[in-house]
């Protein structure tokens, strides 16, 4: 019942994708230029990030399934948040919640789980080498591990909290998304029931339209065997 929902919710990862390699290019063009000096390793990242965030759309024009679209643009938002989170001075760590926020677009609760378990791997990576120079290390003589250690505990613990939050949000959305599309196709097949036994009657039934005060009938009075059956509307017989 979410496939037309996994393709709406590509559509809307790509054009936001396609934003993001704007500034891309933007970043790059300023450093070029020397209004800010971001550095060579950055600038590499920066055109890599472009065609990155350019390819889905690349992808989408050759057809490719939904669900590898699905997989393919969440860990690039993945990579993404851990190459900046992995840089020195950067450790905005509430960035690796984006990617586990988009994978709740699917109301898919494995799916979130699995990107919710690779961002807080990648998260850890990032931690890592974003600790070498904390002032812990640098100024209070902390060791790389010790550092890492500590920052590590805080931020599993709010990251699990987030991730137990965006499970749960999922979890009831498509179950009442289910129980929703449940209740739709029980009322489709009793609708064709009664469509079918008006159809099928020779009797004339009439049938009462709350909504604009109109009488119609399954067949005409003057029915005769032969002629085409056909709803008829009467005027309001109040």
């Amino acid at each position: 019942m979410f496939e037309n929902n996994i393709k709406q919710v590509n559509k809307i990862l790509i054009k936001t994708m396609a934003i993001c390699s704007m500034a891309f290019v933007a970043l790059f063009a300023i450093s070029i230029f020397k209004i800010l000096n971001f550095g060579l390793i950055l600038q590499i990242f920066f055109v890599l990030g472009f065609l990155f965030t350019l390819s889905p759309i690349l992808l989408n024009k050759l057809n490719v399934s939904d669900a590898f679209l699905k997989y393919y643009m969440t860990f690039i938002l993945i990579f993404l948040i851990s190459f900046m989170g992995s840089q020195n001075k950067i450790g905005i760590y509430i960035t690796y919640s984006l990617a586990v926020l988009a994978s709740c677009l699917y109301f898919d609760k494995k799916f979130t789980l699995i990107v919710g378990l690779v961002s807080y791997f990648s998260m850890m990576l990032g931690l890592w080498f974003n600790t070498a120079s904390r002032m812990e290390v640098e100024y209070y003589g902390w060791s790389h591990e010790q550092t890492f250690l500590a920052y590590a505990i805080g931020f599993t613990i709010e990251f699990a909290v987030m991730l137990t939050f965006a499970f749960q949000l999922v979890k009831r959305t498509s179950f009442f998304l289910e129980s929703q599309n449940e209740n739709l196709m029980k009322l489709r097949t009793e609708e064709l029931k009664h469509k079918l036994i008006l159809d099928s009657s020779k009797d004339v039934i009439f049938e009462y339209n709350v909504n604009d005060g109109h009488y119609s009938a399954n067949r005409s009075l003057f029915f005769k065997d032969g002629d085409e059956q056909k709803t008829v509307e009467i005027e309001d017989l109040r």
